[in-house]
């Protein structure tokens, strides 16, 4: 028993298997194709962008501004669309509603329409309770429920306003001599010299 005992205490414990996620590609066309973007999520009224050789406009406002690096975000998202992993498909599981992903009537919709005719439609829902970030994805004709990273929820997330490029204000500190705050604690910072 004792040289059981010290074999057993000296083996090394197993650890479990890593759970390695399995990428999917959902879309990956050229953003160049990408002729209209259609947003609805909970945070908005229901927006479009519509795009002429790469380049994107407001659909019912042409000379709407809008900030470059969210526009990027939207039109890379739309344009190549890749699921960090699949939680399963709802067909082997019809216990499974959308509704418990957070892919009912209040996810992220989003849908793009291509050149050639081609139409790519999907919901982004509740955040996974995972320790790496992630939300549910669900994709119109497609009985599966995947994930996306949180780049994807956040790129079709902007309202309309804030979608909108503003410049930084220009203030100028010599142009400020006095400024009052108010509230319970309130005092003035004065200039004096």
């Amino acid at each position: 028993l004792a040289g059981a005992w010290l074999l057993l205490k000296d083996a090394p414990e197993e650890l479990p298997q890593a759970i390695v996620a399995h990428p999917v590609t959902i879309s990956d066309r050229e953003a160049a194709d990408i002729t209209r973007i259609a947003i609805s999520n909970p945070y908005d009224a229901p927006y479009a962008l519509t795009g002429e050789n790469g380049n994107f406009y407001m659909e019912d406002e042409r000379d709407f501004a809008m900030s470059d690096v969210l526009l990027d975000d939207m039109v890379e998202n739309a344009a190549l669309l890749v699921a960090s992993d699949t939680v399963g498909d709802r067909a082997e599981h019809p216990e499974w509603a959308l509704e418990n992903f957070g892919l009912g009537e209040d996810a992220v919709r989003v849908t793009v329409d291509f050149a050639d005719g081609g139409r790519l439609a999907f919901a982004i829902g509740d955040s996974v309770p995972q320790e790496t970030p992630a939300y549910y994805l669900a994709v119109e004709g497609d009985s599966h429920v995947y994930t996306v990273t949180p780049d994807v929820y956040e790129a079709y997330t902007y309202t309309r306003l804030g979608l909108h490029d503003v410049t930084d204000p220009a203030l100028k500190g010599e142009l400020i001599d006095r400024i009052a705050f108010e509230g319970g604690a309130a005092f003035t910072a004065e200039r004096q010299g």
